[in-house]
């Protein structure tokens, strides 16, 4: 009766930080989005060089971010399916999405850097 209840609580427990780290990368990739417009609009709008080179630097910033939460979700999805037991179909979609994450943010951090040395000039 006492382990069933540990093992709940820790299924619990792990769940909660399942959807935390979830909701976390789920967020830099939206604010990585929004980023990537900004500066396309302000590309159109003529923002200043200094508000630029901010939302460069704040989108690199977001992507790096955004690529350590989706390694370690990567990782922490694995062991939850392991631990969890949950469906075949949720954790190859939830491995799917990590992986574009992963993608995307290596080549956004890669283009907006070549972009910054870019516009220093060479």
């Amino acid at each position: 009766m006492n382990t069933s209840r540990k093992n709940s609580q820790e299924s619990s427990t792990l769940s909660s930080l399942f959807l935390i780290i979830f909701k976390t990368d789920i967020f830099l990739f939206l604010s990585q989005v929004f980023l990537i417009f900004l500066y396309v609009a302000g590309n159109f709008q003529n923002f200043l060089d200094s508000t630029q080179h901010m939302i460069l630097f704040l989108s690199g910033i977001f992507s790096i971010l955004l690529f350590f939460f989706s390694v370690f979700s990567f990782a922490f999805s694995i062991f939850f399916f392991i631990k969890a037991k949950t469906s075949l179909l949720k954790f190859f979609l939830t491995l799917l999405m990590y992986i574009f994450f992963i993608i995307d943010s290596i080549i956004i951090v890669t283009a907006f850097r070549i972009i910054d040395i870019l516009s220093l000039g060479i």
